[in-house]
């Protein structure tokens, strides 16, 4: 758990919480931008996100997509990996999921584990 706090480098408020020993965190998003392929920034969280319920808590969450491009440019493939698997099994959005890899400059040696990923609701 962590109270709301300002974190400056960042430019966005964030909080931790459990909810039924689920850990969600929250951030805002400070920083203005005209690309919607930002998981952080600009209109893309607002335009693209799934609300999902939690327990009769109905909670909303940047989409996979654009978090997966944040994970990428952090190298944090613990992370990136389970996004990618979600993915190959459930589809994406892969329009937004082109544009995100390209507004953000993620790596091609990145950007190639994406290849072979259906778009959403397609076997």
């Amino acid at each position: 758990m962590a109270a709301p706090r300002w974190i400056e480098v960042s430019r966005l408020y964030y909080a931790c919480y459990s909810l039924d020993g689920v850990g969600f965190s929250f951030s805002t998003l400070e920083q203005d931008c005209d690309e919607d392929g930002w998981e952080s920034k600009g209109p893309g969280p607002w335009q693209h996100y799934v609300t999902v319920d939690c327990d009769g808590h109905r909670i909303d969450c940047v989409s996979l997509e654009l978090r997966l491009t944040t994970e990428f440019l952090r190298d944090r493939p613990d992370r990136y990996h389970h996004l990618l698997d979600h993915l190959r099994t459930h589809g994406a959005d892969l329009e937004l999921l082109r544009k995100s890899l390209t507004v953000r400059g993620i790596p091609e040696r990145l950007a190639r584990l994406t290849r072979g990923l259906h778009a959403a609701g397609k076997p």
